[in-house]
């Protein structure tokens, strides 16, 4: 089906695509080495944040040789963490941790202090429960990247967890800020910090391995991708307090959440970051919730703005559990190729599976090549999207497989759950 957001152009030596809700000229190609990727415009507001635009074409004029696009962009703004200085963390702490048990999973803490760290971490020792608590990242409320200070203190008073340093915002702080020796370094993860669009959030996942490779230089001991998200939590450069307007979704919440395209994301960023030998962990959103995996049992707060059903499955909670349980991750070469990712992953009884995603909004068809001698796959889509989001994964198809290869159709922003069988 032909996209008519997206509007061919060429000159005779030159070929490109100009989005028409985005305002993007992207994939600038001669012949058929691509020499530009992007060309766009941004505008911030007073905290450095990016404006997302409403574009609206005027014309269009294509001659021979060139082409002229006039067109009006308007731009109208609009884990568990614990605080220790601050009073509620106690309540937040006791419902991570009932969180943390129901789903039979240790809990990572991120610990902010203040100058009064040594007693604000006695206080959670004396709270804590090793059993539960994995990992530990240490945060300093006026600090950027975690001193060493506060990170010794950390050490010393909570015996039996792994310590992390690092910050909480993104690469770029850690790279400006570098952390002590001998901790992890944590820094977290979102694909909106420019641009919004889909296209945008899909070809980020190409740099997500590349901020580990960097960090890898100066972590010796790894690092922690906490939290990996689709909005920004908090601007990092802010100056000013921002006031979310009354009835709109929060600048932290992303409607694409509860849809294929978040499920889609979630798997590329799994199939780039998971085969890095640097990474000791990543996170992934929250646990229910319009930023979770699920919605809760009230419903969304604003249904008009972020249409969710009480108890509903986002489709990317599929995504995690097809990863779950997995003991090892397969070498695949490349984890991203012509907009489809792909992770392989091995179980403790040796059977191999695959998760696809095809991250652009246009079917494809997909050549599986394999020994196996048949597979059983599991399309997930638009058109299964409200039985997913009710709790039922569509039933696998057994396919057999002739010639070493088998070919099957791939829906545009969709994920395919592949196991092999004998």
């Amino acid at each position: 089906m032909a996209d008519f957001r997206v509007l061919p152009l060429a000159t005779d030596e030159l070929v490109c695509i100009f989005e028409t809700h985005t305002g993007f000229l992207r994939k600038i190609v001669h012949g058929e080495t691509e020499i530009v990727r992007a060309i766009y415009a941004a505008v911030r507001d007073e905290n450095w944040n990016t404006v997302e635009p409403g574009i609206e074409i005027r014309n269009v004029r294509v001659e021979q040789n060139k082409f002229r696009v006039d067109f009006d962009a308007l731009c109208q703004a609009a884990g568990v963490d614990l605080r220790l200085s601050s009073d509620p963390w106690v309540n937040e702490y006791r419902l991570a941790v009932e969180e943390a048990a129901a789903i039979g999973a240790r809990l990572q803490a991120a610990l902010f202090v203040s100058d009064n760290a040594l007693q604000e971490l006695g206080q959670f020792r004396n709270m804590m429960d090793p059993a539960i608590i994995d990992s530990c990242l240490i945060f300093h409320e006026k600090e950027v990247s975690t001193s060493e200070r506060w990170l010794l203190m950390a050490q010393e008073l909570l015996h039996g967890v792994q310590i992390v340093a690092g910050t909480n915002a993104y690469f770029a702080e850690l790279n400006r800020n570098r952390p002590p020796k001998g901790f992890p370094a944590a820094y977290s993860i979102n694909p909106q910090v420019h641009a919004f669009d889909d296209r945008s959030l899909m070809e980020n996942l190409e740099a997500q391995p590349a901020t580990v490779e960097s960090a890898r230089q100066f972590c010796e001991h790894g690092v922690v991708l906490s939290p990996i998200t689709l909005r920004p939590r908090f601007n990092p450069n802010a100056t000013t307090k921002t006031i979310e307007p009354e009835g709109q979704l929060p600048g932290t919440v992303d409607r694409r959440q509860r849809t294929m395209v978040g499920a889609c994301w979630m798997a590329g960023s799994l199939a780039a970051l998971l085969p890095c030998e640097a990474v000791v962990s990543l996170t992934y959103f929250e646990t229910t919730g319009w930023r979770g995996l699920m919605e809760t049992d009230l419903g969304s707060p604003l249904p008009a703005k972020f249409d969710s059903s009480p108890d509903e499955i986002f489709p990317l909670y599929y995504v995690l559990e097809f990863v779950a349980g997995a003991s090892s991750v397969l070498r695949l070469g490349k984890a991203l190729s012509d907009c489809v990712s792909v992770l392989g992953l091995r179980d403790r009884d040796a059977s191999t599976r695959y998760l696809l995603a095809n991250l652009e909004a246009v079917s494809k068809r997909i050549r599986f090549r394999s020994a196996a001698k048949a597979i059983e796959l599991s399309i997930l889509s638009e058109t299964n999207l409200d039985t997913l989001r009710k709790g039922t994964l569509p039933e696998a198809k057994h396919l057999s497989i002739s010639g070493e290869a088998l070919d099957f159709d791939f829906p545009a922003m969709s994920l395919a759950l592949i196991w092999l069988k004998p």
